[in-house]
């Protein structure tokens, strides 16, 4: 419920940058999510937020690089 309400807000308050998805979009929301769980989970992810922020954008990376991925790849909005 409070990734709706992250995302939402990431669009509001950024429509322009909503209007062109990239890759740093990918990478800020992961980014942010983490900041988000619950205290026992917080604390793992925090420490590998840099690894988890750099691999948010492997799925659209292969989306060009194999390709059969790009038919999988279905939730572009």
């Amino acid at each position: 419920m409070k990734m709706n309400y992250l995302i939402i807000t990431f669009i509001l308050l950024f429509p322009i940058q909503a209007t062109s998805w990239g890759f740093q979009p990918h990478r800020n929301i992961n980014r942010l999510a983490i900041y988000t769980l619950p205290p026992p989970l917080f604390g793992f992810f925090r420490k590998h937020i840099d690894y988890i922020t750099q691999q948010a954008v492997n799925p659209d990376q292969r989306r060009y690089i194999v390709e059969e991925e790009e038919a999988r790849h279905y939730i572009d909005a």
